[in-house]
């Protein structure tokens, strides 16, 4: 009958072992972190919702003064102009983000859906304020 190796035996009871450890804290955190990113962002870009982040507020802040204008505007101004306007001035501060119309649009929808991420840029809305004031 065939003996394996003490040798071979030890070598392979610690190589199990090894293997069983637990992860080092630093890679378990690690997952953790890229767990809650997938978690908030999905299948979009962080920098993409960055700058969303950054211009979301301004634009919210452009429609409304929009709707105010549009309530108090003298009889002979017209609606449409003043609708066209307001979407040039809406579509140049996306770009100035960086973004385009598509990407903004795509990532207010998440933003609807995915309350982490709609969190995760209010927060980001918030240091932008600060920022500018």
């Amino acid at each position: 009958m065939w003996r394996m190796p003490l040798s071979v035996l030890i070598f392979a009871f610690l190589a199990s072992a090894a293997i069983a450890q637990p992860m080092p804290e630093q890679q378990m955190e690690q997952q953790e972190q890229e767990a809650e990113e997938d978690a908030i962002f999905g299948e979009l870009d962080r920098e993409e919702v960055d700058a969303f982040a950054s211009v979301h507020y301004r634009v919210v802040e452009l429609e409304r003064d929009f709707v105010q204008r549009l309530r108090n505007r003298d009889e002979g101004q017209d609606a449409g102009e003043m609708q066209r306007e307001m979407t040039r001035e809406r579509l140049e501060m996306i770009r100035e983000a960086g973004l385009d119309s598509e990407s903004y649009q795509r990532v207010r929808s998440a933003m609807a859906r995915n309350e982490a991420l709609r969190d995760y840029i209010e927060e980001q809305e918030l240091e932008h304020r600060a920022d500018n004031d």
